[in-house]
């Protein structure tokens, strides 16, 4: 209870990560109605809406590592990451970002993040990028989950994408439709939607 009780009261001593955090909580629980309810918020919050987002989940090898108030790991992620919201939640700090190109914003940050990350001992893991606000809390899930697995398995790495998690995290979610939906590949799903098209076209 004391440490929870820490944890409100870092996040309380901080407005801006208030902020963040009443943010998430509506956007991770559905409580928006719309995607133009979700983007005005993120608008409010100083971050530009661009064609893609992503989760970026960060989390100690072992919570005894975590030698500083959460505050502090909030602020260096913040300036790592650009056109981004980070949220504390617990001991993950859960990052959403907004970018027209997916793989050359995570090609930006990879040398200062995995710096961040080992100097911490801490890993992360990274959702495939989606497009609709409101299936935010699914993607979400994917890179809590991943992370989860990867903190209990040891090897060099610090940064996971979900790709790499795809099969086991499919296999988890067998019963749960909406989910391993989402856990599909962007390319893959595209491919499906042009050969959908062209199947209308050709019908009589």
């Amino acid at each position: 209870m004391i440490s929870v009780q820490l944890q409100k009261d870092d996040i309380y001593q901080n407005p801006f990560a208030l902020q963040h955090d009443i943010f998430f909580k509506n956007l991770l629980s559905s409580h928006f109605d719309t995607q133009e309810e979700i983007k005005q918020a993120i608008i409010e919050l100083k971050m530009k809406p661009q064609t893609k987002y992503f989760f970026i989940v960060s989390g100690f090898v072992d919570v005894r590592h975590k030698r500083l108030p959460s505050n502090y790991y909030w602020i260096q992620l913040n300036s790592i990451f650009r056109n981004a919201l980070t949220n504390i939640d617990g001991n993950y700090f859960i990052t959403l970002v907004s970018s027209n190109d997916y793989n050359k914003y995570l090609s930006s940050i990879k040398t200062r993040f995995d710096s961040f990350l080992k100097m911490n001992l801490m890993k992360a893991a990274i959702s495939y990028s989606f497009t609709n606000l409101l299936h935010a809390n699914i993607y979400a899930s994917q890179s809590i989950e991943q992370l989860k697995y990867n903190l209990i398995r040891y090897d060099e790495n610090v940064t996971y994408n979900y790709s790499e998690f795809y099969f086991t995290h499919i296999f988890y979610l067998s019963n749960r439709q909406d989910e391993m939906k989402a856990s599909i590949h962007p390319a893959i799903k595209l491919i499906g939607m042009i050969k959908r098209r062209r199947q209308n076209i050709l019908r009589p």
